[in-house]
């Protein structure tokens, strides 16, 4: 069930300032300094008496700074009229529970400046990251930060949770597939995840009716076949987001799920990384260099042939992704109007969209949703026997927290460590995640014993644990090489589909940039490719 990439929910910021459990405080950079003794709901400035690094008795205030990306408690406004609160709500509990314990969390502004490795590495150097902060679990993982700068939480994860009755070993508490994937090479485990975040296909069931499809694709060549059934009956069958951008990005997808299901059986041939649950970089840069991931390797070229056909059934004004308020992209913004207007019948998007066909009064009785329909050789004779549904589905959302040690963080201090740990034990049950993932209601809860806010959620998003999962093969437009290949590949792959290059003109395009691209990869990595092509 794992998958790439980095997805999260972006929240409007509504002051500059670092969020109490109770509002908007002191300036991020202030925080440690400061004294809690003036928080406000209403956004005074807050201060903290100097205790953060202190011993956390009760003379001593202890103040936890907290990144919560998505979930950072802030006030409703026009724009984002039901904004994520709950986890402020569980602040102030728990500050009852622990009088010497002050939650602070950083405002949205910050957490956009510390949601990228160069940001919080950034404060880091400095050690004045958050006590918690918020980081990719593949990126981590994969090395794109620094060692050292994060808490193995496995000892932590092994003890207790007193927050969950009868619990012996919090580890316990949690999804073992989530377990698996967030789990280092080495072993450790930095991250408290709880969440699992993905695409899917949502159908309105009235034009499905209209045109006479009784039931959703169950492949991918059913898929083609509805398309043009619901073309010749007037609809558009097909809505994306066309575009560079991270979250609501289908051609990427579908890049994935061809890679991975074409590639599959030939991972030996340039899976050096040996990453049990995804390729990278280096993996990608070697099958540039053995000529695997180019147009001259039929399996490649039939990836984006495939895409141009089922170009032919999408809604023409799908557009580039924008970020809009509270995560929600200016394209599937757009693309809900002929959606409910019942003139297109599929969007391709993030579960977020179950949160917009909420507030558009829509149910399960309007709308159907499923994972992306598999690819297989009924389709092309270079699909895999694997399944490809679920690989753009990660634990890789908003709850993704990670304790900072004392070198990214100069006040932290081993008590400390124990009390920021406890918080997070606090937030992350069964019952405490469920009532903050779903209020929101774009992602999946996966602690055990939890529950999707709708069942067609879960169903759409979490694969069933009878499916093995496959390694994921990515390709340049999720960044893969260097953000230059992506937007360069974009608008290379927008001329082919929109009829403005021809295949052969495309294909000479595209081969010469992944050519120069991974070149540059491997110079400004200081990687010496050769060794891997003997």
């Amino acid at each position: 069930m794992r998958s790439l990439r980095r997805w999260k929910w972006i929240s409007v910021c509504l002051c500059g300032v670092v969020l109490t459990a109770g509002g908007c405080a002191a300036p991020a950079n202030e925080q440690a300094n400061q004294s809690a003794a003036a928080k406000t709901d209403t956004g005074s400035n807050a201060t903290s008496d100097g205790g953060v690094g202190a011993s956390g008795g009760s003379s001593s205030k202890i103040v936890i700074t907290m990144d919560a990306q998505g979930y950072t408690p802030i006030q409703p406004t026009e724009d984002n009229p039901h904004p994520s609160t709950q986890l402020g709500t569980l602040a102030k509990q728990y500050e009852k529970l622990h009088p010497n314990v002050s939650i602070h969390f950083l405002p949205v502004a910050m957490t956009g400046v510390l949601g990228s490795p160069g940001g919080l590495v950034a404060k880091a150097n400095a050690g004045e990251a958050p006590d918690i902060v918020w980081a990719q679990e593949n990126q981590v993982n994969s090395g794109a930060y620094p060692a050292g700068l994060f808490v193995n939480l496995k000892p932590y994860l092994e003890q207790p949770n007193p927050y969950i009755p009868g619990n012996q070993h919090w580890i316990d508490a949690f999804d073992p597939a989530i377990i698996r994937d967030v789990t280092a090479p080495n072993g450790d485990i930095y991250v408290d995840s709880a969440e699992l975040v993905g695409a899917a296909v949502f159908y309105n069931k009235q034009v499905f009716k209209a045109a006479g499809i009784k039931t959703p694709p169950r492949n991918f060549t059913q898929l083609l076949q509805d398309s043009k059934r619901l073309r010749a009956k007037g609809y558009w069958p097909f809505g994306l987001a066309l575009g560079p951008g991270e979250q609501d990005s289908a051609p990427s997808w579908f890049e994935r799920y061809v890679m991975t299901s074409f590639f599959q059986s030939d991972l030996q041939a340039f899976d050096v990384d040996h990453n049990r649950f995804e390729t990278g970089s280096l993996d990608y840069a070697v099958g540039v260099k053995k000529g695997l991931f180019t147009m001259k390797d039929p399996r490649y070229a039939e990836a984006f042939k495939l895409l141009k056909q089922f170009s032919a059934y999408w809604e023409p004004n799908s557009v580039d992704y924008t970020s809009g308020p509270n995560g929600q992209n200016l394209a599937s913004t757009w693309l809900m109007t002929p959606f409910i207007d019942n003139k297109l019948a599929m969007v391709f998007l993030t579960s977020g969209a179950f949160s917009q066909l909420k507030q558009l009064g829509w149910t399960d009785k309007q709308y159907g949703v499923i994972p992306f329909p598999n690819i297989t050789k009924a389709a092309t004779p270079y699909a895999g026997n694997t399944d490809i549904s679920y690989v753009v589905n990660a634990p890789t959302a908003d709850w993704q927290y990670y304790v900072s040690t004392e070198k990214a963080d100069h006040t932290m201090t081993p008590t400390k460590e124990k009390v920021v740990v406890d918080w997070l034990k606090y937030i992350t049950t069964p019952a405490h995640s469920e009532e903050v993932i779903n209020q929101r209601g774009t992602t999946v809860p996966t602690m055990i014993g939890t529950k999707a806010v709708t069942a067609s959620l879960k169903t759409a998003i979490q694969p069933p644990d009878t499916l093995k999962p496959p390694v994921i093969v990515d390709g340049i437009l999720d960044n893969t090489l260097t953000p230059t290949a992506a937007n360069q590949g974009y608008k290379i792959l927008t001329g082919y589909l929109t009829n403005q290059l021809t295949f052969s003109q495309f294909s000479d395009q595209w081969d010469q940039l992944i050519e120069q691209q991974t070149d540059a990869w491997a110079a400004q990595n200081h990687v010496d490719l050769s060794k891997y092509l003997t």
